[in-house]
């Protein structure tokens, strides 16, 4: 079961990077995975800088 969001793509590839693919670390997060999805989406955005100038 996946209770962090699953359509975006930023957040997936991050979760690749970091873990590898295949990985389902929603219940590991339980209950901060709000807190871990917005974490891991700030730090690529920090790395890729895809969002910003």
């Amino acid at each position: 079961m996946r209770l962090i969001p699953h359509h975006e793509r930023r957040l997936d590839d991050e979760i690749i990077q970091r873990y590898g693919p295949g990985r389902e670390l929603s219940e590991a997060w339980r209950p901060f995975r709000t807190w871990a999805a917005v974490h891991l989406r700030t730090l690529r955005e920090e790395r890729t800088h895809e969002i910003g100038p």
